[in-house]
């Protein structure tokens, strides 16, 4: 072979080398880069590890654990919380963790803000004093009284707050580029009601399955984001009273989040509604009569419910712009929600909502059991797209059987708990 075919011959193989080199490093950085919704494994690895320290400090300070946190499996997001006690107990953890974290700072009562504290004191002595016990707890381990502390702060930016910076959730959202559907059946000739749920978002965020057993309320088993105990997203008490949350953003009018300026009235932020619902009432009616007896805020975005019961009551629970409560109870065995308003009327739901669109006549079939409910919640996930599913999760209002799937583990393995 001449020296020059034997050049061409080593530049062809040298060619194809850095090809198949370069091939090989796109296939590697396209498979790392496939999923824009999935944090990175150092995230997931080291997210709540200051979280852990500070929980083991304080449950130890107080010589009982009080809240637990615990893996479902090695590398999987979600986790599981079981807390019980007093509502002060859980309060005073809270105060203990936050102090190691965040030092002493905290916003105080002054002339200014005094009399609106007073008036949101009189409004939870009358609608739920259990969470006047919990803000106690929290104030005294931090060296405070409860009068001492501004009550429209700790409404949501405190709680929100800590455990944001607690749980690393910027760089979730920093590393990973809350929509919902929600479903009930009632199987009259059984007297079962079956609810179920997928909860969406654009990238997966630290959430948990949540067990709580707090003295002098109702048992309430469910899912949570953000906050582990006031952010409960869907769940059912120890009574069969579930509640499940969506976004209500379409039409966009419907969606005007009102920032984080506490009304000028006393107010409750609507998902902290929900955890007091859950742990007071025992079944829709009543938890519709205390959201409509108090002025519900919507500091993130604006939010319609889900709610029905053992007893085979359901309804959507929906404000207007203007703030102004409206209820549309089930008049067929099922109730479907997504992020569409039901007061722009059933014909327009259907028309501008793909999934509403797909479940309606799979619910009209019929359902018999909780697997054909799944196979319609499995029916309407987000498998591709600017969202995803991360959770889809099934309840049985008469057995007080939840079983939850992620999307971390394709749907395929259900996490069942129960309510004893």
């Amino acid at each position: 072979m001449k020296p020059s075919h034997q050049l061409h011959l080593l530049m062809g193989i040298l060619l194809a080398l850095l090809l198949a080199i370069n091939f090989s490093a796109c296939q590697k950085e396209k498979a790392e880069t496939a999923n824009p919704f999935l944090p990175s494994q150092e995230l997931l690895d080291s997210y709540d590890l200051e979280f852990q320290s500070y929980l083991q400090q304080a449950n130890g300070q107080m010589n009982k654990e009080v809240l637990r946190y615990v893996e479902f499996g090695p590398s999987l997001l979600p986790k599981k919380v079981s807390i019980e006690g007093t509502h002060y107990e859980l309060g005073y953890l809270i105060g203990l963790v936050t102090k190691a974290k965040f030092g002493s700072w905290h916003p105080t009562r002054n002339t200014e803000n005094e009399a609106i504290n007073q008036q949101i004191e009189q409004m939870y002595e009358e609608l739920y004093p259990p969470y006047l016990d919990l803000l106690r707890g929290v104030a005294e381990a931090r060296g405070l009284t409860l009068d001492e502390v501004d009550l429209r702060y700790m409404e949501h930016e405190y709680f929100m707050g800590a455990w944001w910076y607690l749980l690393n959730y910027q760089k979730f959202i920093d590393q990973t580029d809350f929509s919902c559907s929600l479903a009930s059946y009632f199987l009259e000739r059984e007297g079962r009601q079956l609810v179920g749920r997928n909860f969406d978002n654009q990238s997966d965020r630290p959430h948990f399955l949540v067990s709580t057993r707090m003295e002098g309320s109702y048992a309430v088993l469910g899912n949570s984001c953000y906050m582990p105990y006031h952010w409960v997203t869907d769940g059912m008490n120890e009574k069969g009273l579930f509640i499940g949350v969506a976004t209500n953003g379409n039409p966009a009018r419907y969606n005007q989040k009102e920032g984080y300026n506490y009304p000028n009235v006393p107010a409750v932020q609507v998902i902290h509604m929900v955890r007091i619902a859950l742990e007071k009432c025992a079944n829709v009616e009543e938890a519709i009569s205390l959201f409509q007896s108090v002025r519900i805020w919507f500091p993130e975005e604006f939010n319609h419910l889900l709610l029905a019961d053992a007893d085979g009551a359901a309804a959507v629970l929906e404000w207007d712009p203007d703030k102004n409560a409206h209820v549309f109870r089930r008049d067929k065995p099922y109730l479907l929600l997504t992020n569409t308003a039901y007061l722009e009327g059933l014909d327009f739901i259907e028309r501008y909502c793909s999934r509403y669109q797909k479940a309606k006549p799979m619910l009209e079939t019929g359902i018999g059991d909780v697997s054909q409910l799944f196979d319609v919640m499995k029916g309407i996930q987000f498998t591709a797209g600017e969202t995803r599913t991360l959770w889809t999760a099934m309840f049985d209002l008469s057995t007080l059987e939840m079983d939850v799937r992620y999307r971390a583990e394709g749907f395929s393995t259900p996490h069942r708990e129960r309510i004893e």
